[in-house]
């Protein structure tokens, strides 16, 4: 029997599973709490998603808009990715360009992490966003870059590295394991 996750998410190994499990409960508590203006000194990378899937109109008022969270699709495949390549969840705030209505997300997010050295924005969507709501908010110093949208890679170019994650290693100053 197939768990609520789905059973991708079933076959992958244990250790990937439970890492997923850990990094979505770490990112949904960045988010929580920085909806009430906490902003840890350990967030390096803002990552910007598009916004949520279709399927967000049907979750319960109280459903929580964590960003990237699912374990399905797209999603599941960015965070195995993720976890694979043994980035730090804690090093990472998600937010998401629009609401599920379409409605665009305040840019002030953005200029209120003092550690931040990178923003990530995942798709054209999240890159309009960014020149309209957030790009006169952001120091000098903050290197922004654009990447191809996690569907759209996994689609594409599913057999080829997704740029994005050497890029978030590079500024999360992970090393390469030794062989």
């Amino acid at each position: 029997m197939a768990s609520i996750f789905g059973a991708a998410f079933d076959r992958l190994p244990e250790a990937t599973q439970q890492g997923i499990i850990d990094s979505l409960k770490t990112r949904k508590e960045h988010y929580r709490r920085a909806l009430l203006g906490w902003r840890p000194e350990s967030v390096k990378v803002i990552l910007v998603g598009d916004r949520p899937g279709p399927g967000a109109l049907k979750l319960p008022a109280n459903h929580h808009p964590t960003p990237v969270y699912s374990k399905k699709n797209s999603r599941l495949w960015l965070n195995r990715n993720l976890v694979e390549a043994g980035i730090d969840e804690s090093k990472l705030f998600w937010l998401n360009a629009y609401d599920v209505y379409g409605k665009p997300a305040h840019g002030s997010h953005l200029s209120m992490w003092s550690n931040v050295s990178h923003v990530f924005l995942l798709g054209g969507n999240a890159v309009k966003w960014y020149m309209k709501e957030a790009q006169h908010l952001m120091p000098m110093f903050v290197e922004v870059e654009h990447f191809f949208h996690p569907q759209a890679w996994k689609r594409f170019r599913s057999k080829e590295e997704y740029p994005l994650i050497p890029t978030l290693k590079a500024a999360l100053d992970l090393k390469e394991p030794a062989a």
